[in-house]
């Protein structure tokens, strides 16, 4: 590797070459869009910080890759290549949002835009329809954050 270049989790020896990636981000611009409003007023920094220690550290975006999903740039990132970690990513980004005083609608909105711009509209549907279920009970960003909580602590590993 030439001076002056660093590694990303997606170039790091170690990063699991025998494995396959399973998810393909399928809406780039979508995402882009879902994961800048679900963040905002969060530098990338601050957003890959966050995300880490709501995952408990099962989701290890490097700044470099959540930058190119951030902009749009990848259809692939190891951090988030099985369907759990989309939806622990999902869980996450909702939670970022609620924590920024975004409307409840909004969050649902972009959340539900990640997810299925990472593991497709039918699982998406699936997944979302227990919160949309769910919304009429949960009355303000503190019962929708809790909500959410609760959802991160099922998706993370054992």
């Amino acid at each position: 590797m030439s001076a002056g270049r660093r590694r990303t989790c997606e170039t790091t020896p170690g990063a699991r070459p025998d494995t396959v990636t399973l998810v393909r981000i399928q809406d780039t611009a979508r995402v882009s869009q879902a994961i800048q409003t679900l963040g905002v007023g969060r530098s990338l920094d601050e957003l890959v910080d966050r995300l880490y220690v709501l995952s408990e550290g099962s989701l290890e975006l490097d700044r470099a890759t959540l930058h190119r999903i951030a902009r749009g740039k990848t259809r692939v990132a190891r951090a988030i290549d099985t369907p759990e970690a989309c939806i622990r990513l999902y869980f996450a980004l909702m939670i970022l949002g609620s924590e920024q005083d975004l409307p409840l609608e909004t969050i649902v909105r972009e959340g539900r835009a990640v997810l299925a711009g990472l593991v497709g509209d039918p699982l998406a549907t699936l997944i979302v329809g227990d919160l949309e279920r769910t919304l009429p009970k949960l009355t303000d960003l503190r019962t929708l954050r809790e909500y959410l909580e609760e959802g991160l602590r099922i998706w993370l590993p054992i």
